[in-house]
């Protein structure tokens, strides 16, 4: 149990969660693939009931619903990223949508161009927060 608490972000770290969620996309290096951030909003679900007679607090989901575009490369190793953090987060749902593809024909060489694609995931994380007994020790 100490060992999940570790990994579990407190109430007071939500926004700090976000910050990481940023900063792994801003973090992807260029040779790997390309990522940009687009938007994350927050929602969160009541929490859990302590153990009855628990002095520890409950867990309530916190979900960062994310919007990304980027190349494959760079997506697939944004997704690795945040599953590997040292903070526990997981990718719960992923929507991904093609980016175009077009010809380019600007310098008489004909060229197919591809467009960023954009991800939306929902990214789940469970916030520990102590009950109002345990704060009161």
């Amino acid at each position: 149990i100490t060992a999940a608490e570790e990994r579990l972000p407190r109430e007071a770290e939500k926004a700090q969660m976000r910050e990481v969620i940023e900063r792994l996309a801003r973090e992807i290096p260029p040779e790997m693939g390309a990522v940009k951030l687009k938007s994350v909003r927050i929602t969160e679900e009541a929490p859990q009931a302590a153990a009855a007679g628990s002095k520890r607090g409950g867990l309530s989901t916190v979900t960062y619903q994310t919007e990304v575009q980027g190349d494959l490369n760079g997506i697939i190793k944004y997704i690795d990223s945040i599953e590997k953090n040292t903070r526990f987060m997981a990718v719960n749902q992923i929507a991904l949508k093609g980016g175009a593809v077009s010809l380019d024909n600007t310098d008489g060489k004909p060229r197919v161009k591809y467009e960023a694609h954009t991800v939306k995931m929902d990214i789940v994380t469970y916030v520990y927060s102590t009950s109002g007994k345990a704060r009161a020790q």
